[in-house]
This record gives C-alpha cells, sequence and structure tokens, in this order.
C-alpha cells in the first residue's frame, strides 16, 4: 500500500510537503509512508482516500480505478448533454488524469480554440 500512496501523489502533482498539508500531517510522515519507514495507518489511508477521492480497494490491494468516479454524475452528465459511450470514457478518463496531464490536454485544446 505504501508505494500506491506515492503513486497518488505523483498522479495528482503534489509535492510530499503539499500532499502532507492537505492530510494535516508533515512531510517527514509521509516521507516515511512512501520509503515503507512507516506502516499505512487505517486512519491515514481513509483520509487519503477521503480527501483525494482515491478508491479504498485500489490503495488495499492495486485493482480498480485509483480515482472514484462518481457514476450517477458521469450518468447525469450524459443525459443532460445527451453523450454517447465514448463521450463518457473520454469524460472518465480526463477525470482519471493527473493535474499535469490534464494541464497538457487544456493547453492543447486553448491552441485549437
Amino acid at each position: 500500500m505504501n508505494e500506491r500512496v506515492k503513486e497518488i501523489r505523483k498522479k495528482l502533482g503534489l509535492t510530499q510537503l503539499e500532499f502532507a498539508k492537505q492530510l494535516g500531517v508533515t512531510s517527514a510522515a509521509i516521507s516515511k509512508i512512501e520509503s515503507n519507514k512507516r506502516k499505512l495507518t487505517e486512519q491515514m489511508l481513509l483520509a487519503i482516500c477521503r480527501e483525494f477521492g482515491i478508491n479504498e480497494t485500489w490503495i488495499r490491494i492495486g485493482e480498480g480505478n485509483i480515482f472514484n468516479i462518481d457514476n450517477d454524475l458521469i450518468s447525469q452528465l450524459s443525459k443532460q448533454y445527451n453523450l454517447d459511450a465514448l463521450d463518457c470514457k473520454i469524460l472518465k478518463t480526463y477525470l482519471n488524469l493527473s493535474k499535469d496531464h490534464r494541464q497538457v490536454i487544456k493547453d492543447f485544446v486553448f491552441k485549437l480554440v
């Protein structure tokens, strides 16, 4: 699980300090978790899931999507905006991208407009 914490942080494009601040802990605590010098507590695991919208199953065993995607919300958007299956897949994929990767997409789209 500890290695997945680092993966989450990197995917979000956050430093250890930024990640730690959002969780209300020190960057040293995150460093120790990421380097497997400290166990990931149940409380910290749940805080990470809650704060960053992480799929609890993924962080525990590495299965499923890294982020929780509210399928009900996607379904509502699909109905409201008449989205097809590909539109929904594009939307879900975009939402699963890191902050940096989303910025690349935004920069690309901005150039098109």
